[in-house]
């Protein structure tokens, strides 16, 4: 018997999943975090999420651990090394071409240090997104929003009233330009990745966003960022998306159109 789309045993995949909690949990206690989980919160594309408490505490934290590289959707080889900075290093660009396990250590790492490095930069600028208490080796403890009973929905799985719409979509703009304005595209900007809770939006899951210094394809990105945010408001205007995304590429003298990638 085999999990959808994964050539892993379910013995196997599940066995990952319980090995790589455990190392997070005991990764947190050396760090004086000691956390207890209480429940899966979700299994995504990416990371499993874990509902933990504090021991001391009882306060409550989201704690989410990365899938390993071969179990995930993962981009190709090829746009990782066209958005992300490897620099000389020959013996990791081409481990990283042919899949080998360097280059697959290399992108996991640099996956997981990308949100950290993220999450740390927006942390003082904005109140839309988890902060993050404990970075870790396979994951981070963060910020939690929810009840014990029930997390956070998706605003994907929310229905707002429609006074609220332009309101909303003025916010999460600023949002896109405040990233922009911090040398950042999320990448998968969309009502999937934002949760909705006491009435504002929380922006999740950073990893695949990109710098702009290093990537080709920012202003592809940045459209589609913008394109399904506006989906979730049944909004499509492509000269709309191209306005914005074009207005923002200018104000902060990055390119409009795409290099030639060879």
């Amino acid at each position: 018997m085999l999990v959808t789309g994964s050539t892993e045993p379910v013995t196997s995949f599940y066995c990952f999943i319980v090995n790589e909690l455990e190392k997070a949990l005991l990764e947190l206690e050396r760090k004086k975090k000691p956390v207890v989980p209480i429940r899966q919160l979700q299994s995504g594309k990416e990371a499993y999420v874990w509902l933990v408490e504090a021991n001391k505490t009882n306060e409550l934290f989201a704690l989410k651990v990365y899938r390993d590289l071969e179990m995930r959707s993962f981009r190709t080889q090829r746009h990782y090394l066209e958005d992300r900075y490897v620099g000389a290093q020959d013996k990791i660009r081409r481990a990283i071409k042919t899949g080998n396990k360097i280059g697959r250590a290399f992108i996991q790492h640099t996956w997981v240090m990308r949100e950290h490095y993220f999450l740390k930069k927006l942390a003082s600028q904005t109140e839309y997104l988890p902060k993050l208490i404990v970075p870790l080796e396979n994951g981070a403890l963060l910020e939690y929003f929810g009840t014990q009973e029930q997390a956070a929905p998706r605003l994907s799985d929310v229905s707002l009233p429609k006074s609220l719409h332009q309101q909303l979509i003025e916010l999460l703009l600023l949002q896109i330009e405040l990233y922009l304005a911090n040398g950042i595209v999320h990448g998968d900007f969309s009502a999937f990745n934002i949760l909705w809770w006491e009435g504002r939006p929380i922006v999740i899951d950073f990893p695949q966003a990109i710098d702009v210094r290093e990537s080709k394809r920012v202003p592809t990105l940045l459209k589609r960022d913008i394109r399904n945010m506006f989906s979730y408001f049944r909004i499509r205007d492509e000269s709309m998306v191209e306005q914005i995304a074009n207005e923002l590429l200018e104000s902060y003298s990055l390119p409009t159109m795409e290099y030639t990638l060879l």
